[in-house]
């Protein structure tokens, strides 16, 4: 018998515990079990909150200290956040910086405290937008100048309205705040063009983030990129592309898509193969163009989705005829290795991909395209330190 792990339930007690009652018996019919003794109900309102404890089941933990830990993060007084971070963030790291200090080589201490020991890079890859391979867990105080200027430029013409005397001032000091953090190159003109708009500065910013995650390779000392992933050996850019591809065919299933993985049969073999397949087999296996085929894309008919994680697809590849004689629409679906940011056809490709989610699972289509963005963000950097691990190792 498994166990479910990791599962938040929020809102009035009588809801809690009505979800609970179908998650426990979902969870049954797979064969999952829920423990009581390992949940906890933790009350909004602390020891005053008026929950009844027969609503759930026998051994559940009930916390009114209004403090507890959600998913590794503390939550609730000062005193108890300061606490569990002390305990499990510093305590934790003081071994590793005092080994560090005892490097006979300060050199080579200094990198691995640039690059490992210090400051976690995965939380500044979170912190990247959606497009861009991050969780769009976009730092307030980093933000805060692009969010202060595209409101001053987007309320000027509104302000002169109601004050004719209105002073400009106040829109060319934000736009200067903000392009004192940026290189010249990305500076924004003043006056700046009412059309201005936050995601464009907070596109900025992410750039800055971008440029700085960059380290050597540590096996051939080549360029690398962000997360040291550089040569193809032990075949990890196919586990990072086939992570990927899985996560495209589940949830292309999920929205009621026809879909199969590899299809064989889509082109004809290669004149200049003899009749070969294109992984070297016989003309029966035929060239396989899609990672994952969609039978009933749209308007579109069938269509072959590409998956790359590359710095881009050559034109050449995209366009394809079918072994049958109609056209087969190859949709390239292209990610960036080093920060996980997707081309405008894949971001496109993912939008109506969530529409047809949303209507199944009665959800906002902006959710679940959030939501693929994130499953595929987690999948592709998590395979990029897969592939460090093993290089350190």
């Amino acid at each position: 018998m498994a166990y479910l792990d990791d599962v938040c339930l929020a809102g009035d007690y009588r809801v809690v515990s009505a979800a609970l009652g179908r998650l426990t018996a979902a969870a049954r019919q797979v064969g999952l079990r829920i423990t009581p003794s390992k949940c906890e109900l933790i009350p909004c309102g602390g020891a005053d909150a008026a929950v009844d404890p027969r609503a759930f089941p026998q051994g559940v933990q009930i916390n009114c200290s209004g403090s507890f830990t959600l998913l590794g993060a503390s939550i609730g007084s000062v005193a108890f956040c300061e606490q569990h971070t002390l305990k499990e963030r510093v305590t934790k790291a003081q071994p590793l910086l005092l080994a560090l200090a005892e490097l006979p080589d300060p050199q080579t201490a200094l990198l691995l405290l640039r690059h490992c020991a210090s400051y976690c890079k995965a939380w500044a890859q979170a912190a990247l937008s959606t497009t861009h391979g991050g969780l769009g867990l976009h730092h307030a105080s980093v933000h805060a100048p692009a969010g202060y200027a595209a409101s001053v430029v987007a309320t000027h013409g509104l302000c002169r309205l109601l004050d004719p005397t209105y002073n400009s001032a106040a829109t060319t000091e934000a736009i200067q705040a903000f392009n004192h953090v940026l290189p010249a190159s990305e500076h924004v003109p003043i006056p700046a063009p009412p059309t201005l708009r936050q995601q464009q500065l907070s596109e900025a910013l992410d750039k800055i983030v971008i440029a700085k995650l960059a380290v050597p390779c540590p096996l051939c000392d080549g360029v690398a990129d962000c997360f040291g992933v550089h040569a193809p050996c032990g075949g990890d850019r196919t586990k990072r592309h086939h992570a990927l591809r899985a996560i495209l065919a589940a949830r292309a299933k999920a929205a009621g898509f026809h879909t199969d993985v590899e299809k064989p049969g889509l082109l004809p073999p290669r004149p200049e193969d003899g009749g070969a397949g294109e992984d070297g087999g016989s003309a029966t296996n035929g060239r396989r163009p899609a990672d994952v085929w969609v039978g009933n894309w749209g308007l579109l008919g069938p269509a072959a989705f590409d998956l790359a994680v590359t710095s881009g697809l050559r034109s050449g590849h995209l366009p394809s005829i079918a072994a049958d004689g109609r056209r087969l629409t190859i949709l390239a679906l292209v990610a960036e290795a080093c920060s996980g940011g997707w081309g405008p056809t894949a971001l496109k490709t993912w939008k109506e991909l969530s529409v047809a989610l949303a209507v199944r699972n009665n959800e906002a289509a902006s959710v679940e395209r959030e939501r693929s963005l994130q499953s595929l963000a987690v999948a592709l950097q998590r395979e990029n330190a897969r592939a460090v691990l093993r290089r350190i190792e």
